[in-house]
């Protein structure tokens, strides 16, 4: 039986959390195979494994200055108008797909927004290049800003409190039943994973068992995740140019605990906390046996911050390269940090995403060029 990836053009805004797909989009047939049924913690699944690699297509550019010249050139230059569109999704609902060693690549198109959407699922044993990295549902989740007491697409924090990125998430003015928005459970396992940034929002979600390389961030957001067994290789570039410095009230080894409200992830004017792993209202999250690795020296940088994120589990981590790995707000709290190592002078230096997903540490005097390398 023969499956469909679909991949199509994100016009959106994910600096602010959010996308919209176009009504007419491009169709890679991207072939999947179903190959058998698994067991997983949702009962046993349709499996379907992917049969080659993708490569996106450089999106096309209008060269021609008006909309006369545009016309009088087709036809001649070969120019045909917008059709190859950047990134995609891929649906995955009660499913499980294993990529079998493939990868998909997006480099080509410069780190275009590539969704994983849908629930009670697990993608598996492949390679994601060249993305900024989105795990959702059908409708994006906000995060909320507590410092204005504010949601999007909340329409009343009064009559709903906060929202969680689940299935009962209220959006666009309406409560999202019709279609009802399922965007639980959805899990990477084995995956290596090079992206811009990396937004993770799924109630019960989890990374398990991969390598990431990442330019700035990645967020876990509204979700009660498991972040286990993972090695992470973190620039930590700020996602705004500004950077802030929080007021810290007390600071131990392991842990420095700030004063009052953190700025809002999306804060243009007074600047972000940089981190490599930030949690954001994601309460009982597990965050053990991962390694991470800072590449080069950065000032008040930290590994993991916790935003309003209660009853956090963060055991047997390492963590090089950070001078205080863990940054939390007055609102979170850790329940277990036992086990953790720090080598807050020990930095990788440059590294390099090969395309079989191999990560490669570089000379800092390199001049080697290519995608994957900081």
């Amino acid at each position: 039986m023969k499956k469909t990836l679909i991949l199509t053009g994100m016009l959106g805004l994910f600096g602010n959390y959010s996308y919209a797909i176009p009504p007419s989009f491009t169709q890679y047939d991207h072939n999947r195979t179903h190959c058998g049924t698994v067991n997983s913690p949702y009962g046993v699944q349709e499996q379907v494994c992917l049969t080659s690699d993708f490569l996106g297509k450089a999106a096309r550019v209008n060269r021609h200055s008006s909309f006369w010249s545009f016309l009088s050139a087709e036809g001649r230059s070969g120019y045909n108008g917008y059709k190859d569109l950047q990134g995609g999704w891929l649906d995955l609902y009660n499913q499980t797909q294993d990529m079998q060693g493939h990868v998909m690549d997006f480099n080509p198109q410069g780190y275009p927004p590539f969704a994983l959407q849908g629930y009670n699922s697990t993608l598996k044993n492949g390679t994601i290049l060249g993305a900024k990295f989105l795990m959702t549902g059908q409708q994006s989740y906000f995060a909320p800003n507590f410092k204005e007491n504010k949601q999007y697409n909340n329409i009343s924090v009064e009559k709903y409190g906060f929202l969680y990125a689940n299935n009962n998430l209220v959006c666009d003015g309406k409560v999202c039943t019709n279609p009802r928005v399922f965007m639980e459970n959805q899990n990477l396992k084995h995956i290596n994973l090079y992206a811009n940034w990396a937004s993770l929002e799924s109630w019960g979600g989890s990374v398990q068992q991969s390598q990431i390389v990442i330019n700035t961030v990645v967020e876990i957001l509204g979700s009660k995740f498991t972040f286990n067994n993972n090695t992470v290789w973190s620039k930590a570039e700020p996602l705004y140019n500004k950077v802030a410095t929080p007021s810290i009230k007390t600071h131990t080894a392991l842990i420095d605990t700030a004063q009052g409200f953190l700025p809002d992830l999306r804060d243009r004017t007074n600047g972000i906390v940089q981190s490599t792993l930030y949690v954001k209202y994601s309460p009982d999250t597990v965050i053990d046996g991962n390694t991470f690795h800072l590449t080069h020296p950065q000032a008040g940088t930290y590994a993991i911050v916790l935003d309003h994120s209660p009853r956090v589990k963060i055991t047997n981590n390492t963590f090089n390269g950070y001078q205080v790995p863990i940054l939390m707000d007055e609102f979170s709290s850790i329940v277990d940090d036992r086990g953790n190592v720090i080598h807050p002078n020990q930095y990788t230096g440059p590294v390099v995403m090969q395309r079989n997903g191999q990560v490669v540490a570089q000379s800092s005097k390199s001049t080697k060029k290519t995608w994957f390398q900081f």
